[in-house]
């Protein structure tokens, strides 16, 4: 909880250094907040139903996915 309150002390260093824009970094903080939310019943449904392997695989793959996109998203555009 507290890192919702705390969050905005960083947007504006954070728009400062990358130049983002400010909504777009509340709105990315948004979906981090909301997505963090909502999965923790589902991890607890995991645990209970399907046992700590379960959730721990899921939260590889999940690791996993999100290298993979944000090295596509984040690789430089060739030019051709």
């Amino acid at each position: 909880a507290n890192l919702q309150y705390a969050w905005t002390l960083f947007v504006v260093p954070m728009d400062a250094r990358h130049h983002w824009g400010q909504a777009a970094i509340q709105l990315a903080f948004s979906i981090f907040i909301v997505t963090e939310t909502w999965l923790v019943p589902v991890a607890t449904l995991l645990a209970i139903h399907g046992g700590w392997n379960m959730v721990f695989d899921m939260v590889a793959c999940v690791a996993m996915m999100a290298g993979v996109s944000a090295k596509v998203i984040l690789q430089p555009m060739r030019r051709r």
